[in-house]
């Protein structure tokens, strides 16, 4: 995570920090770069002085990188923002154990939100996956 972290430090200044008077493209990069190191070296320290717990080798740490590979595919097929919710739902139904009303309740509430704030309001393109092909 440290050499990630780099990376994305050196991507960041590369995009530039500052264009006419507002942040560029690599402020944001910057900053998730420097946090980077900041928690995985605090982690490392931390984790010095303990024992590596089996929790942490668990199968169940990668349910995160299942669930990003879900959305991406879904949003080949059914597009970004519709995946985004049913993995909203999903995730809080099955591995956070709320119940099913919450969980749709927050899945179609962040998608309103998403679409309404960089559909409309930005105006940022989102993949429609085959819904393209419809509209």
């Amino acid at each position: 995570m440290i050499l990630a972290g780099f990376y994305w430090c050196v991507s960041g200044v590369e995009y530039g920090l500052w264009v006419r008077r507002g942040p560029g493209g690599g402020f944001m990069p910057l900053l998730a770069g420097i946090f980077t190191i900041v928690f995985a070296v605090w982690m490392m320290l931390a984790a010095r002085n303990e024992k590596v717990s089996a929790e942490l080798a668990s199968w169940h740490a990668l349910l995160p990188i299942a669930g990003l590979v879900g959305v991406l595919a879904g949003s080949y097929v059914v597009g970004l923002i519709p995946a985004i919710a049913l993995f909203l739902v999903l995730w809080l139904k099955v591995v956070e154990h709320y119940p099913l009303k919450f969980s749709l309740v927050t899945g179609v509430s962040s998608a309103a939100v998403l679409y309404l704030v960089f559909g409309v309001w930005l105006q940022v393109p989102f993949p429609l996956g085959v819904l393209e092909n419809i509209f």
